[in-house]
């Protein structure tokens, strides 16, 4: 019985995924808008409009379009019949009323002034300084800080009160079309905020990265498809192959398939960020979504001490790899990461510095860039600089490291050189590892409590 009864439950829960992927596709079809925005600053936006068209000539207005639309992206066509239809003229229509343009609109016209204690119906004559209204039985002059309302009988043609789009279609069929505007808006945009917990004794972290949406627009996004596009776009894509992160799949009957995910895609040379669900994006406002989280990442604390960026202190970075056997392995798109790091003795989160990550592809490493480390200090000298020609000549430098702290560290020591010539170095008492013309690096070990001197000539010959 037990054999039957996991083999119904295998059965069920296949059955279970299988019915949540057809939801999630039949959502998808279903979506009358989606939303792709860009990390640049502007987003593509698809919406489906139900168009009822006669044979030749027609007109149709596509109301509440936001006000930062380009224009001349926008491309309007049937899903079915793509070459029934053709737009022969586009108008952006966004002299939106205000009550200057009512009262413009109202000159000569019957309107209705409401004072504290006294009502005036009558014909519109001026509003420029106080408004002149002829009434039944006379013209009366009325100062604007005295008006408790206004009463307009109807809003005038051409003013509306949201931006719009006004097409003339030209169809070579009957009925209802079941079309797509594309168009492009500046202004609404997205960044990545990653969010770090170092644990175990500096050793491991935990990493969750934020998605933050922003739409400064007056337009509403409701029950949008998103789609975020990573990475430096000129303005092309094409081509894809698909990238899908790890995901724990429990087969559970109280397994929750409507939690907001992304799924990520290689698309042309970028990233491409989908979620399985849809979303309201609200006019003038930020909104966050969870992009990924990673737990257990092997991190390594790393000491640095570079002259040529601070000549005192030690910089302290935090490096992990971006990779599965990590825990991690996605497409980490640009942002700020900020760490944080337990307090062991009131168990409270501290706050312990912050960066910003490029664009980064899987199996790539990332270094986080803490600060300066409180208990190292150096302190670089010039020894001594000897030419013997316009073309040759020596320099020998030391450099002190000091560490205060009860436990021994490595310092990476990077010095840069000058890559215009030649050079060599000699009568140095720790070894070198060369990393490019211009920079050689030197790890040192300095025990608890303790002084360290490195100490190395460099010869130039040009």
């Amino acid at each position: 019985m037990s054999v039957r009864k996991s083999i119904f439950r295998l059965f069920l829960c296949l059955f279970v995924l299988a019915f949540a992927n057809c939801a999630v596709a039949l959502q998808n079809e279903n979506t009358k808008l989606s939303v792709t925005i860009y990390n640049q600053g502007y987003a593509i936006v698809k919406e489906k409009l139900n168009i009822n068209l006669n044979k030749g000539l027609n007109e149709y207005i596509m109301k509440d379009v936001p006000s930062t639309i380009v224009p001349a992206s926008v491309k309007l066509y049937s899903e079915k019949n793509p070459n029934a239809i053709t737009v022969a003229e586009q108008n952006y229509i966004f002299d939106l009323v205000d009550n200057y343009k009512l009262l413009n609109k109202y000159i000569d016209k019957n309107i209705g002034i409401q004072l504290k204690d006294k009502y005036f119906n009558g014909v519109l004559l001026s509003a420029v300084g106080n408004y002149i209204l002829k009434t039944e039985n006379e013209i009366v002059s009325i100062m604007p800080e005295k008006i408790v309302y206004i009463n307009y009988p109807e809003l005038p043609d051409g003013l509306i009160t949201k931006p719009s789009l006004k097409w003339k279609i030209h169809s070579t069929i009957d009925g209802n079309q079941e079309c797509i505007a594309l168009y492009e808006t500046r202004d609404i945009s997205w960044h990545a905020e990653y969010v770090t917990l170092l644990k175990d004794d500096d050793k491991k972290l935990d990493l969750k990265c934020w998605v933050n949406i922003n739409n400064p627009t007056s337009r509403l996004f409701k029950d949008a498809k998103l789609k975020l596009m990573a990475g430096d776009i000129n303005r092309a894509a094409s081509s894809k192959q698909i990238y899908r992160k790890k995901m724990n799949m429990m087969m559970a009957e109280t397994a929750d398939y409507s939690v907001p995910e992304f799924d990520s895609q290689s698309f042309f040379e970028f990233y491409l960020y989908t979620l399985n669900t849809t979303i309201d994006i609200t006019a003038n406002s930020e909104k966050q979504v969870s992009l990924f989280e990673a737990n257990d990442i092997p991190a390594v604390k790393k000491y640095v001490y570079n002259a040529s960026i601070d000549a005192k202190k030690v910089s302290v970075n935090l490096v992990f790899e971006n990779s599965k056997k990590n825990n991690v392995g996605m497409a980490m798109p640009a942002g700020k990461i900020r760490v944080n790091k337990i307090d062991a003795k009131d168990n409270s989160i501290e706050f312990i510095g912050e960066d910003r990550i490029d664009h980064t592809p899987e199996n790539d490493t990332i270094t986080i860039k803490l600060g300066k480390a409180f208990d190292l200090k150096a302190d670089r000298i010039l020894k001594n600089s000897r030419r013997y020609s316009d073309r040759r000549w020596e320099e020998t430098y030391e450099i002190s490291l000091l560490n205060s702290k009860k436990e021994e560290v490595e310092i990476e020591v990077i010095e840069n050189l000058a890559s215009y010539a030649n050079w060599r170095i000699f009568d140095n008492n720790f070894k070198f590892e060369k990393l490019s013309a211009s920079q050689i690096k030197f790890i040192l070990k300095i025990k608890p409590e303790s002084r360290e001197l490195l100490k190395y000539s460099v010869e130039y010959n040009n």
